[in-house]
């Protein structure tokens, strides 16, 4: 089997990442909008680059990404204010068969409409 290049996955996983569009959530209740902020978070945190492998793993996991909101089920809820904005975020969760427990991060910025921020195992 051939290992595909960094570059083939990443144009892959921008592909499908801007195919999504928007996700129900059953558990939130609401339309997910998967936006530029969430694609930029695959490749950084707190202002630092993730490191090749983590980005690589993150692009895997893209693929789950929808079932994980329309399915999941909120593990997790915090919110905190910094410099007068609010930002909240839900981590839905979903144990495939297969897998360990798979995670996806969403954020709502003050009042803004709810998006992917973060997918992880």
């Amino acid at each position: 089997m051939v290992q595909k290049t960094y570059s083939e996955l990443y144009k892959e996983a921008k592909k499908l990442y801007f195919s999504i569009g928007e996700v129900t959530s059953s558990a939130l209740n609401e339309e997910i909008i998967f936006n530029r902020f969430g694609w930029r978070h695959i490749f950084q945190k707190s202002f630092h680059t993730r490191s090749t492998h983590d980005r690589i793993r993150r692009f895997k996991l893209l693929r789950d990404a929808r079932e994980i909101i329309q399915y999941g089920y909120i593990g997790a809820f915090r919110e905190n204010t910094q410099n007068g904005i609010r930002g909240r975020f839900w981590t839905l969760c979903l144990e495939k068969k297969g897998h360990k427990k798979l995670k996806v991060v969403v954020r709502q910025i003050n009042d803004g409409q709810k998006h992917f921020f973060s997918i992880m195992d």
